[in-house]
């Protein structure tokens, strides 16, 4: 995660060495996309929040998957 204090946004990449389509999880949540085991997203929350709600959405993302 890289947090740009200009433009108060948050950088992210995820990457997957499965069948988990990070691709699917960066589009639904993170405004972002990519290819199936790797993609980025962007936020505009606090880099403490960003972190939350990567964890809360990955945990129910996989069990939805």
């Amino acid at each position: 995660l890289i947090e740009e204090k200009k433009k108060c946004q948050i950088k992210m990449s995820f990457r997957s060495k499965s069948n988990i389509t990070v691709n699917d999880f960066a589009k639904k949540y993170f405004n972002g996309g990519g290819h199936k085991n790797a993609a980025g997203g962007i936020s505009k929350d606090s880099l403490k929040k960003t972190i939350e709600l990567v964890n809360k959405r990955l945990e129910s993302f996989l069990k939805n998957s």
